[in-house]
């Protein structure tokens, strides 16, 4: 098979491998002989992000979080991996308060600076997603998402190897990433920074590769208008591919 010349001809090469079962030419195309998605991931790009104080509006990922929550149970100690503007935190605070005790992390500072303010009760900080500052099992819940995509793809199994480190035995991981979106389309313009092309196949692959059972999978649809109406009708007819994936993951 001719070598990939570019990140999305490696993408490509990975689900081939994997359609064949070819697990072990699979693993090593996360290595650094193969190109990658260009990667605009920085403090600076996503400081910028965040400097707005809009409320989350985009239907399917307010379901998205709204899921994961609504899983959590009181007396849980949660970790969050970037923390970003908080969207979680604000569902979390709502449902449980004091209930939980939440860790967040982000490597932005000013956006940890405002959590800091709005949830004084909760724990904020900085942090290395490929060596957390946390001790092993110390986290019965463990949240990673929209995160996983902005990973290159040599330290994927780092940052997963370190999710299966720091959550408790037979804990649980919140994990989503977004499919079907069309980011080669989109180039050269990539809004979001996104360096991986998902699949749920793929997805499967690296978290039981690290480790990891899967012990449910929801699937989200992006409708800008009439949200909850178009998602009951796409769960009968299956009009519209998921655009996410959320999966419940236990150690």
């Amino acid at each position: 098979m001719r070598q990939p010349q570019t990140g999305f001809d490696t993408e490509r090469l990975r689900k081939q491998y994997l359609a064949r079962r070819q697990f072990t030419k699979l693993k090593k195309t996360y290595s650094s002989n193969f190109p990658e998605i260009e990667d605009g991931n920085t403090p600076q790009f996503w400081e910028e992000k965040f400097t707005d104080a809009q409320a989350e509006t985009f239907p399917m990922a307010r379901d998205r979080n709204q899921t994961v929550v609504s899983l959590m149970q009181a007396g849980s100690n949660i970790l969050n991996l970037g923390s970003g503007k908080g969207f979680l935190e604000a569902l979390v605070w709502k449902k449980f308060a004091d209930e939980v005790v939440l860790t967040g992390t982000d490597f932005t500072t000013k956006s940890l600076k405002k959590l800091k303010k709005q949830y004084p009760s909760y724990h904020f900080l900085q942090a290395d997603l490929f060596k957390l500052p946390f001790k092993k099992n110390a986290f019965d819940t463990v949240c990673l998402i929209e995160v996983l995509e902005h990973i290159s793809p040599q330290k994927t199994f780092t940052v997963l190897k370190e999710l299966h480190r720091v959550v408790s035995p037979n804990g649980r991981v919140f994990l989503s990433v977004p499919i079907n979106e069309g980011l080669e389309e989109m180039m050269p313009s990539n809004p979001n920074a996104h360096v991986r092309v998902y699949s749920e196949e793929l997805l499967r692959f690296e978290v039981e590769t690290a480790g990891f059972r899967v012990e449910s999978i929801y699937r989200f649809t992006a409708f800008g208008s009439y949200y909850r109406l178009k998602k009951l009708v796409n769960g009968f007819f299956h009009l519209r591919q998921p655009n996410n994936l959320l999966f419940v993951l236990r150690k």
